[in-house]
């Protein structure tokens, strides 16, 4: 089975990736789960080839 790169997923980067209020409560419920621990701000920011946007 091939390992999946969160970085380089399309659906991820879809879903999770927007700067909008939606996306950023589904990205802090996602973070919350695999964290055990509450997730209160997250911040998305862009890069294109290891550099920021």
């Amino acid at each position: 089975m091939r390992s999946a790169n969160l970085l380089n997923d399309f659906a991820f980067k879809y879903v999770f990736g927007e700067d909008c209020k939606e996306a950023n409560d589904a990205l802090k419920s996602l973070l919350t789960v695999f964290l055990e621990r509450k997730v209160h701000h997250v911040v998305v920011k862009k890069f294109r080839n290891g550099k920021r946007l």
